[in-house]
């Protein structure tokens, strides 16, 4: 027994200095490897196509969302009283002018996690900011028309009830909530109604379609996105409009005219692809887009406890402050 977990110990070691070796080769951090390759291993994203997994989120769906107390006790976070399914988390201490409308990701079917919240909670300390996150109806049973009518709302009642200055105002948005964001910011400008300072999408997903031939050759880097599946949720999603509508895939809609942007990705994260084309079209167009790509990063890394998730944040806490 005693040779076993002499020779384990070593395994072990023998490991963590391979995993260390590696990172520093590639000039990422060991967490950041770590959890890569994890995530290699246990695959999260399930394939929503399987009629049982479809039912599923079908009843999830219909029935809505319930902060978990765990949530609500170790973030700060609670039920808006002026506004309907939003959630707001604040700074326990001093509160500014600042204010973030987050628009969570999900893929458009699933609820937030844990470590959106984590992460909101560090940028509402950090900047002595309100954070307002709206839980928008989700897929199958509801549909991009549907989830804009509610986000719509919210923003109205956000300006009106709880007197949110758009002057002191950031969108923010992840993954599905990222592409969200752009569409709305995109509703706003043609419904000609206030806008924020800025914007700050993590890994948007801005086409559904998944059509982006660059797609492929990430998908062999990505560990946690299947095209395929999270197509079909784009599909599904989209309801009665195409995907091709700016409302669903804002990269098809008109960019100009929009408070600056600025997108964080990895280039291990399939949605990359995007954003270069989001980038590529900002330069041609002199948009006030710019993207801040990482090496090695998967998608939404910015939610990570790594060193370059950390960096990041500070990143987008002087943006929001500048």
């Amino acid at each position: 027994m005693k040779k076993k977990m002499v020779w384990l110990g070593a395994s072990v070691l023998a490991v963590a200095a391979g995993i260390k070796h590696q990172a520093k080769k590639k000039k990422q951090s060991v967490s950041s490897l770590m959890i890569e390759q994890t995530l290699k291993q246990i695959p999260i994203f399930p394939d929503v196509r399987k009629p049982k997994e479809y039912q599923k989120l079908l009843e999830k769906s219909e029935a809505g969302y319930t902060l978990p107390d765990y949530v609500r006790s170790m973030y700060n976070a609670c039920e808006s009283k002026e506004l309907k399914n939003t959630i707001v988390i604040k700074p326990k201490n001093k509160v500014s002018q600042r204010t973030i409308f987050y628009l969570h990701g999900g893929a458009y079917w699933f609820q937030p996690m844990v470590a959106h919240f984590r992460m909101l909670s560090k940028l509402a300390e950090s900047l002595e900011a309100q954070i307002i996150m709206p839980i928008y109806p989700k897929a199958p049973s509801y549909h991009a028309e549907d989830v804009h009518k509610m986000v719509a709302q919210t923003y109205d009642e956000m300006l009106e009830k709880v007197a949110v200055d758009p002057a002191h105002l950031t969108f923010m948005g992840d993954s599905a909530g990222g592409g969200l964001a752009l569409s709305f910011l995109q509703v706003l400008k043609e419904t000609k109604k206030p806008m924020p300072q800025r914007a700050i999408l993590l890994s948007p997903w801005l086409d559904v379609t998944g059509m982006n031939p660059q797609i492929r050759s990430l998908q062999k880097k990505d560990p946690m996105l299947p095209n395929d599946r999270l197509s079909y949720c784009g599909q599904v999603y989209a309801g009665a409009l195409s995907t091709y509508s700016p409302l669903v895939s804002p990269l098809f809609g008109e960019l100009s005219d929009l408070p600056p942007i600025d997108v964080f990705v990895g280039t291990h994260d399939i949605l990359y692809a995007d954003a270069k084309a989001l980038e590529e079209q900002a330069k041609e167009e002199q948009l006030p887009i710019r993207i801040w790509s990482y090496r090695h990063m998967n998608h939404v890394f910015v939610t990570y406890p790594i060193p370059e998730a950390k960096e990041a944040l500070t990143i987008i806490k002087n943006l929001i402050l500048s």
